[in-house]
């Protein structure tokens, strides 16, 4: 009899923690977007409260903007259909779309309608010991996280080629990087270009890229005319004073386009093929999911 109630328990436990899908948007089921920690950690309480309005009253349903600061959780929450849409960082995005083949609805514009970046490996100009990927073996790098592109996936896949093995040392934020690097307590840190283009402190060791900006995703299985509704508000965004303010805070986003998964094909497949040697540096420590299946989606 005890053995039955734990299980009719569980039961019950299991059916009130899920959503039901056809309430989604009511005020005690709020549609959830998910912020990565690229895109929220220079966001006041203020600006997220303005996106939760702007949101509401331009979708006309509830929204709740969730931040997460670990990758691994966001991606997990996403396949579980706790976090319906949101901005993804670029390797957070293949990882989401290999396992629960999430929906990239808007690619993220910079600068002058620029629909890709470069990063930059750097270290202090005063150091003269580091003037080529030859001198980094042993040597200390600052990277935003396992999760970055332009801190970490780009560099491995040059250090792999030319057989070096260096230390990572992640640091949750470029800036935090840079910091680092000029305290010394790293030797070079790999963050965006334009971070230190013309900056004279830095040595540029190698330019990487170009790496197609990342996308705003809808999970799979959000209703379409919801997906269409959170598309049309994010592309009025910029439309307004707040949201400019708040986008250029977001990783220096201007403005967003509409994007296909065809445009992320070809980083995906270079990571896919040198995934083994790239994972190799992530220290063990890391949990980490990972590129593990050819790009079979359209």
């Amino acid at each position: 009899m005890k053995k039955n109630i734990i299980i009719f328990s569980m039961f019950l436990s299991f059916f009130a923690c899920s959503r039901n899908e056809n309430k989604v948007g009511l005020p005690d089921n709020p549609l959830v977007i998910g912020f990565s920690s690229s895109y929220f950690e220079k966001l006041t309480d203020n600006d997220i409260n303005f996106l939760e309005n702007y949101f509401s009253k331009d979708i006309g349903l509830s929204i709740k903007i969730k931040k997460f600061a670990n990758s691994v959780d966001l991606i997990k929450d996403i396949g579980a259909s706790k976090v319906d849409s949101g901005i993804l960082t670029l390797n957070e995005y293949f990882i989401a779309r290999q396992d629960y083949k999430v929906i990239p609805i808007l690619q993220a514009i910079r600068g002058k309608n620029e629909k890709e970046y470069y990063a930059d490996l750097v270290v202090l100009s005063s150091n003269k010991d580091i003037n080529s990927f030859n001198d980094l073996k042993g040597k200390k790098i600052a990277s935003r996280d396992p999760y970055s592109i332009s801190g970490f996936i780009l560099p491995s896949i040059f250090l792999v080629k030319a057989a070096i093995k260096p230390e990572f040392v992640f640091t949750g934020s470029h800036q935090e990087s840079l910091k680092k690097l000029e305290e010394g307590s790293v030797d070079t840190a790999s963050v965006y270009e334009h971070m230190v283009k013309g900056d004279k402190k830095f040595k540029v060791i190698q330019i990487m890229g170009p790496v197609p900006n990342e996308p705003w995703i809808c999970r799979k299985n959000l209703r379409k005319d919801y997906c269409q509704r959170i598309e049309n508000a994010v592309e009025s965004l910029n439309k307004t004073k707040e949201g400019r303010e708040i986008l250029l805070k977001m990783a220096d986003i201007k403005s967003f386009d509409k994007v296909s998964p065809q445009e992320y094909k070809e980083l995906y497949e270079i990571i896919y093929n040198m995934g083994k040697d790239i994972y190799s540096l992530v220290p063990d420590s890391v949990v980490l999911k990972k590129i593990n299946e050819p790009y079979y989606f359209d």
